[in-house]
This record gives structure tokens, sequence and C-alpha cells, in this order.
């Protein structure tokens, strides 16, 4: 059990401060795993299988546990031996699962006891990573002013202030693709009161303009709405199109504009 643990904190999947995913392994879960498993060889043999295979010390049927309404937007479950209703993994990221399986196959594949060394995160030299990389990167540098404000809370904010971006960078309001896919991470120093908010960003720059679907031209009523409200609009392949002009083309013009607007009064920007 303290093996595993130590394999979850070497790489960085620990606990309510993991800086993978909002939430990584805790140590109750940790010791339901080994007991359920036997050991450690035989979870890591197992891991790749605890998405689709949840661990029920209730013996109820997977079809039965999916149908438990605060079970089914958990990621992976391992119920509670001493509380059928309670799933000690619901708070596990799906990002922290993922990487502790890719570290636990590049274990398996070449077994070396670095895998269980607990050092710090290493720091990236920017200088050595390609140039179309870095271009597509983005970090925001916040300082929490108000420190009777506990660093879940700020975690937490920083996370659905990623959703925020993530759902509606990837979109336009018309559900027209916008800056393609993003990807989004929250790493925070609690004792310096420092958090940092990094983003991936497919398509940092993009046409200013794009073309917008309306509805099917033999929709009748809602074409003739269309129409009226957009008296530019073209016919093609069945549908009805206006040339619309976005609100932002750059996406470190957006990124800075949803952040100030979102980003709680406690934190203070201090790079962006």
């Amino acid at each position: 059990r303290p093996l595993l643990k130590q394999f979850f904190k070497a790489n960085h999947c620990y606990g309510d401060k993991s800086a993978v995913g909002k939430i990584g392994f805790i140590g109750y879960s940790a010791e339901l795993l080994i007991h359920h498993y036997g050991d450690l060889q035989n979870l890591f043999s197992n891991f790749t299988k605890l998405k689709d295979n949840p661990i029920d010390f209730h013996n109820r049927p997977i079809n039965e546990l999916e149908k438990i309404q605060h079970f089914q937007n958990d990621y992976i479950i391992i119920t509670d031996p001493v509380d059928k209703n309670r799933n000690v993994a619901s708070a596990i990221s799906e990002k922290a699962y993922r990487y502790c399986r890719q570290r636990i196959k590049e274990f398996l594949d070449n077994p070396d006891k670095d895998f269980f060394l607990i050092e710090n995160i290493p720091e990236i030299d920017i200088n050595a990573i390609d140039n179309s990389l870095v271009e597509k990167i983005f970090i925001v540098e916040l300082k929490n002013e108000n420190s009777e404000i506990h660093y879940t809370i700020n975690r937490d904010k920083l996370y659905s202030l990623g959703d925020n971006i993530k759902a509606n960078g990837e979109k336009e309001f018309s559900h027209a693709e916008r800056f393609g896919q993003i990807e989004f991470e929250v790493y925070f120093e609690d004792d310096l009161e420092e958090y940092n908010l990094s983003i991936f960003c497919e398509k940092p720059e993009i046409e200013k303009s794009y073309l917008r679907r309306g509805p099917p031209s033999k929709d009748k009523v809602h074409s003739k709405k269309f129409i009226k409200k957009n008296p530019q609009y073209f016919e093609k392949d069945g549908f009805l199109w206006i040339k619309t002009i976005r609100d932002y083309s750059f996406f470190g013009d957006f990124l800075r504009d949803i952040t100030r607007d979102k980003i709680p009064d406690n934190l203070n920007i201090v790079n962006l």
C-alpha cells in the first residue's frame, strides 16, 4: 500500500493537489485497490481495465451500478466496503487516471525504481521546445491576494475558468469551429499563493470571418426569418449561409478578455 501511494505521489497524481487533473488518487482508494487485486503487480497488470470494470465490494452487476444516479458522472468506480452508496473514486479525475495508466505501462515495459522517486516537477526549458508548439501554449499566472480563501476553492474556480475557455474557445456561439482543440491544466503552489492556468490552443490565429450555416432552404418558416436578418445570405448544399465576422480571430485576445471577465476578485493576474 505505501508503495502504491508513493507511485501516485511520484507521478504527481495524488490527492487534492494533484498536478494532473483536478484531483488524483487518495490513500483510501489506494488501499482498496491493493485489497481488491492482492498485490501491486496484479493491480498494475489490471489497471487498464479499471475504467470498464468497476470494483464493487457488494458484488452488484455493472448494469446495476450504472443505474445509481450519483455514480453516473464518475469516471471510475471503487465502492466503499462499509457504504454501498459511496464511490471512493468519485473525485478522481479522468486525466489523473489516464496519466497513471500511461506511467504504469511505461513501468511494466521497463521497470525502474525511478518511477517511485518523489521529486519536484522538472521545469521545462522553453528554448528547447519547437517554436511551432510554443506558439500554441498560453500561461495565465495568478497571485491569490486573500489567504483566507482555501486553495481548493481557487483550484476549482480555475478549473471552471478552464472549462469555460475550452467550451467557448473551441466553438462559436453558432457551433461553428473556432480555435480548434483546446486543452488546459491548473498548477499551484498554495504556500506561495501562486496559481497557473496553462493552455494549449491548436489554432491560435484564425480567419476574421467564417461561414455560418442557417436553416435548410426547404424550411420556409425559418428561412424567411434568416433571410430577413441576413440579407447578404447565399444558398449552398441545401442550406442558407451567411458570412459572419468573428468577435475574435486571435486566441490571445479571447483569452485575455474571458480571463478578466471570469476571474475571481481574490486572484490577481500577474502575467497573461
